[in-house]
């Protein structure tokens, strides 16, 4: 069975560095595996995404339709059929992102946002989720030239987002594997690689 992977945190935690490590350790072992971003992921996606970090007239509730929007093409048009082909998704953000930025960041009551994004990922369920976690200064110190609108966000923002994930990581310990993200990229992929292995064992 193929395995949906994905890799949260907040800004600057490590993700993408994360997500190509994995998929290039499942592809060493003949196993077929592919990775993707929200927002984006698709043409139509990657245009949203442009919208979403460089416009700065965007309101919470905008901001919410927008990353589901490019959430549902990401969903309908890639992951969900590559994991019916088989093949393992690895996603740098998912719908954790949307609940720990515009619920914890911007304040948009909790059940909204979880109702939109159950909408547009069709209550899609990843195998697991890391949780890549560190302070909010040390991750922004690791982006010093800020380059989209959240990134330039304050460090309050950012602090109330590693919250909200921290959060969601107590009350989803199951599925769940928080990570220190000031480890060595090395040591993270160990880690990862050694509950990842379990399950595709099973």
């Amino acid at each position: 069975m193929a395995l949906l992977v994905v890799f949260e945190g907040v800004e600057g935690s490590g993700k993408t560095t994360q997500t190509q490590i994995l998929r290039d350790k499942l592809h060493g072992m003949n196993l077929p595996a592919i990775t993707t971003r929200e927002p984006g992921g698709t043409s139509s996606g990657e245009l949203i995404r442009s919208l979403i970090l460089e416009q700065e007239d965007l309101t919470p509730i905008s901001e919410l339709y927008l990353f589901n929007a490019a959430r549902s093409l990401l969903i309908e048009q890639l992951v969900m059929p590559t994991l019916a082909n088989g093949v393992h998704v690895i996603m740098d953000r998912f719908i954790y992102s949307t609940v720990a930025y515009q619920s914890y960041g911007r304040g948009i009551p909790l059940e909204t946002v979880q109702a939109v994004n159950n909408i547009a990922s069709h209550h899609l369920q990843p195998d697991i989720v890391v949780l890549l976690d560190i302070p909010a200064e040390k991750a922004l110190n690791r982006r010093p030239n800020r380059q989209d609108r959240f990134e330039r966000e304050t460090l309050g923002f950012h602090a109330k987002i590693r919250e909200g994930y921290l959060t969601m990581a107590r009350s989803n310990r199951r599925n769940w594997l928080v990570v220190s993200a000031d480890l060595e990229p090395e040591e993270i992929a160990n880690i990862v690689w050694a509950k990842v292995e379990t399950l595709i064992d099973n």
